[in-house]
């Protein structure tokens, strides 16, 4: 479910990019990026020249680190996004997800979202 739910968003945001979708995408890969070191133990963790599990995490910063890019774009003054597929009218009434919180608050639910997703 969770991969199918991941392409689902991708295909999404290709279309009509909706904020809240592009901060779910960096939430969720950012938390699975980060269970790689911490799943792994202190010992192998930061053992630099070992199988390193701290290195797939820097390996997977892209998992996380685009959807935050696009997130920061779309929070940008001026920001429109263009309808090159066509296809964007039919995801029109996604546009009432876009919210009208500013970035720095945007990050805070982005910090609940992975504790509430990791929480025991």
């Amino acid at each position: 479910i969770i991969g199918w739910m991941d392409v689902l968003l991708a295909l999404a945001t290709l279309i009509r990019p909706v904020e809240l979708f592009s901060a779910w995408m960096a939430a969720w890969a950012f938390s699975t990026a980060l269970v790689r070191p911490f799943s792994a133990g202190a010992a192998r963790a930061f053992a630099p020249m070992s199988d390193n599990a701290l290195w797939g995490f820097v390996e997977r910063a892209a998992n996380w680190a685009c959807p935050l890019a696009l997130l920061c774009l779309q929070k940008a003054d001026g920001y429109e996004a263009a309808d090159i597929t066509g296809l964007g009218s039919y995801l029109a009434p996604l546009d009432a997800l876009n919210t009208d919180k500013d970035l720095a608050t945007l990050f805070k639910y982005i910090c609940i979202m992975v504790c509430v997703v990791w929480a025991p």
